[in-house]
């Protein structure tokens, strides 16, 4: 009984690892795509437009490497 309630613990604790990873895939697409038309359509440089998600979410990835929990 007690098992049970163990590894229903671990799926939960991955699978909301998993939908905040999605989340930040889909994040990282969303602002791909509104820097790619702002480039299309705008004054940017498309060199900017097409790095500062990279940029930012590369940012964020090493945030987030430095400060989980080991």
């Amino acid at each position: 009984m007690g098992q049970n309630f163990h590894d229903i613990y671990h799926i939960k604790k991955w699978l909301g690892i998993n939908i905040v990873g999605v989340k930040f895939f889909l994040a990282f697409i969303f602002f791909d795509k509104i820097f790619g038309t702002l480039a299309e359509k705008s004054s940017i440089p498309p060199f900017v437009a097409v790095w500062l998600p990279n940029f930012v979410f590369g940012i964020l990835a090493i945030y987030l490497l430095r400060n989980a929990k080991k």
